[in-house]
C-alpha cells in the first residue's frame, strides 16, 4: 500500500510535503497498532520499523527495532537480530541498537566488533539511562571475562554495582555481585556474601537463589558454621517459593545435599544424630537461622560493601 500511495502522491507533492506525509502516516499507523493490537504480528512490527526508517521517524524505528532485535537475541535468532540492527544503524547510531547488535555479534564470533559497539553504546548512552548503561557495562565485563581479562572485567562490574545501587535495581545487583564472586577468586566470599545478604531482603527467582547459595556454600571453608546455615536456608527458600516450581525436586536435592555435607563435616553420621543436631543447632527455626546468617554475612564483608545498605534496611 505504501508503494502504491507513493506512486500516486509523489508526482503532485514536493519532497518536503511527501516526507511530511510519510511521517504523519507512520505516526498514525504506529498509534493505531499500539492502541488496537496488544500483540502485533512480527510482520507488522517489522513494517513499522521499515516505515519509520523511510519516514525518518527515529524514535519509532529505533525503539521498536531494538525491542524486536532484543527478543530475537533472547530467543537465539542472532543472525536475524544482526541484520535488523544493521538496517537501523545504517541510518541511526543509537545506543540501544548498538548494545543489542553487540550481543548478537559476540555470539556469532565477531568479538572485536562487539566490544567496539559496546563502547560506542556507552559513549552515546544518556547519563540518566543508568539501567541501559549498567546492562552494557555488564555485557562488556562478561566479554572481557570470557577472554581472560579478569582485571578489566572486575573494574567494569564494580562500575555496574555502583550504577545499580544508585537506582536500587537490587535483583540485577544480586546477579552482578554473583558474577564478581565467580570471577574474583581472591574476594569471592566477600562478593557472594553481599549477594546473599541482598537475596535475604528481596524476592529473587528461586533458581537464582539456590545457585547463589550453592556458590556461597562452595566458597565457605569446610566445617564452617556457615555451611549449615546456607544449607538450611536453601531448604527454607524451597519451602517458601517452590510450590509448583518445575525444578523444585532438583533444588530440594541440592539443598539437602548441602545440609547433609555440613552435618557430615561436623561428625554427624546417623539419621538419629542428624535429627538431634538439626534441632540443637536450631536449623528448624527461621527466626534464629536467618538473622544468624545475616550476621555472619555482615561479618564476612566487614568494610567491603559495594553498595549502600541503609537504603535497603529502610525498606524493611
Amino acid at each position: 500500500m505504501t508503494t502504491i500511495l507513493e506512486q500516486l502522491l509523489k508526482p503532485v507533492l514536493t519532497e518536503e510535503e511527501w516526507q511530511s506525509t510519510r511521517q504523519q502516516a507512520v505516526r498514525k499507523i504506529h498509534q493505531a497498532w499500539s492502541e488496537e493490537n496488544e500483540q502485533p504480528t512480527e510482520a507488522e512490527v517489522l513494517e513499522i520499523v521499515r516505515l519509520g526508517l523511510l519516514a525518518k521517524e527515529q524514535e519509532i524505528a529505533v525503539s521498536i527495532g531494538d525491542r524486536i532485535a532484543t527478543r530475537w537475541v533472547n530467543n537465539y535468532r542472532f543472525v536475524e537480530a544482526l541484520e535488523l540492527c544493521q538496517q537501523v544503524l545504517a541510518i541511526y547510531q543509537d545506543y540501544r541498537i548498538l548494545g543489542t547488535v553487540a550481543r548478537a555479534e559476540e555470539v556469532l564470533g565477531s568479538v572485536q566488533e562487539a566490544v567496539t559497539h559496546y563502547q560506542q553504546a556507552l559513549n552515546l548512552c544518556p547519563e540518566e539511562e543508568l539501567i541501559s548503561k549498567a546492562s552494557t557495562l555488564n555485557n562488556m565485563a562478561l566479554q572481557f571475562a570470557h577472554q581472560g581479562d579478569i582485571s578489566r572485567a572486575l573494574a567494569l562490574w564494580e562500575a555496574v554495582v555502583a550504577a545499580l545501587g544508585q537506582i536500587r535495581a537490587y535483583r540485577d545487583l544480586v546477579i552482578v555481585l554473583g558474577n564478581l564472586g565467580l570471577a574474583d577468586e581472591r574476594n569471592r566470599l566477600v562478593y557472594l556474601a553481599q549477594a546473599m545478604w541482598l537475596t535475604l531482603r528481596i524476592q529473587a527467582p528461586l533458581a537464582d537463589t539456590i545457585y547463589l547459595i550453592r556458590a556461597l556454600y562452595d566458597a565457605v571453608p569446610e566445617g564452617d558454621e556457615l555451611e549449615a546455615l546456607v544449607g538450611t536456608t536453601a531448604i527454607f527458600f524451597c519451602n517458601y517459593q517452590g510450590k509448583g516450581y518445575p525444578q523444585l525436586e532438583k533444588f530440594w536435592d541440592m539443598s539437602w545435599k548441602m545440609l547433609a555435607g555440613a552435618a557430615g563435616r561436623q561428625g554427624i553420621e546417623t539419621k538419629e544424630a542428624f535429627d538431634a543436631w538439626f534441632v540443637q543447632q536450631r536449623l528448624n527455626d527461621p527466626e534464629y537461622f536467618l538473622p544468624r546468617l545475616r550476621q555472619s554475612l555482615e561479618e564476612i564483608v566487614g568494610e567491603g560493601w559495594l553498595f549502600d545498605r541503609s537504603c535497603i534496611i529502610e525498606l524493611e
